[in-house]
């Protein structure tokens, strides 16, 4: 029983220790550590290109190269427009029609790329939007080039409300929006706890987004003028949202 057990008991080290990642990614746009499957939100702006940049750290013994993998989940689609998502990772930027990034990011232990000279050796996910905002998702896989097990999974959500966000962390009578009914700009009127930035997104009674602009906050009270001019006339959702909150109201233009 003893020769049994203790060979058994190796296997079972062995493999936790093999099941272990290397890996250690963090958004270097927030300094934030990044758990596996964790989701980045992001908003974008029509025809314009967003952003999101990954660090990779090697935290195991020995040095390792790792590969990127890109998964276009979903594409927002606006008319005849697509949004694009494509990538730079060790070195080198790929189009959208590369998903796997040809050339490894090889990195000693303890070292992460962003201490790597030269451009773009961590990643940088890009997406060009199309020509109105929409949600998109692409996921990204970071994987050892010698031990496929060892790879971790990120998702970036474009335009998405984080789930378990608290929506009425703003009570209502903080949230104002006047005139209302309006036919001419609107006014925003609330309170802010910190200075921090915020999106404010407007929906239509579909559902569908038709406006977004970003806006810093300062800690007391704010105002913030949206200039509704393109819009038709109609029944509205107005969305304030920062890192931790989203508040909504509803509007009307005559």
């Amino acid at each position: 029983m003893k020769n049994f057990i203790l060979p058994f008991i190796a296997l079972f080290v062995s493999n936790q220790i093999l099941s272990q990642s290397s890996i250690l990614l963090s958004n270097n746009g927030t300094a934030t550590t990044l758990a596996p499957n964790e989701s980045i939100y992001e908003t974008t702006q029509a025809v314009s290109n967003t952003k999101v940049t990954i660090d990779i750290k090697n935290v195991g013994p020995t040095t390792q190269s790792y590969i990127a993998k890109r998964y276009d989940v979903l594409l927002n689609t606006a008319g005849t427009s697509t949004a694009e998502a494509y990538f730079c990772i060790a070195g080198s930027c790929y189009g959208p029609p590369t998903i796997v990034s040809p050339n490894p990011l090889t990195l000693n232990s303890m070292q992460s790329a962003s201490e790597l000279q030269g451009q773009y050796q961590m990643l940088v996910a890009d997406l060009d939007e199309a020509t109105a905002v929409g949600q998109s998702i692409v996921k990204y896989t970071f994987q050892n080039t010698s031990n496929a097990n060892d790879s971790v999974q990120i998702s970036i959500k474009y335009n998405a409300t984080p789930a378990g966000i608290k929506k009425t962390q703003l009570s209502e009578n903080k949230f104002i929006i006047t005139p209302n009914p309006t036919s001419d700009d609107l006014n925003l009127l609330f309170n802010s706890d910190l200075n921090t930035s915020s999106d404010v997104i407007i929906y239509n009674s579909l559902g569908e987004l038709v406006l977004i602009e970003k806006h810093q906050l300062n800690n007391g009270k704010n105002s913030i003028k949206i200039n509704i001019n393109n819009l038709s006339k109609g029944v509205y959702f107005a969305s304030l949202q920062t890192a931790n909150s989203t508040t909504t109201k509803k509007f009307v233009i005559n």
